[in-house]
């Protein structure tokens, strides 16, 4: 995920809750079971 478009979602308090409180290393990070990996890329979204 983008660095601007993860900076977007965490303005969502529901979202940034569940992801900050899924792990306190930011690599390790997720929302709804989905891993959660910040890249330099402004946008970007890759899902798998």
């Amino acid at each position: 995920m983008g660095y601007k478009a993860y900076y977007e979602l965490m303005r969502n308090s529901q979202f940034s809750t569940e992801v900050t409180d899924s792990a306190l290393d930011p690599n390790k990070r997720k929302f709804k079971k989905i891993k959660i990996k910040i890249t330099k890329d402004d946008f970007q979204l890759d899902l798998e």
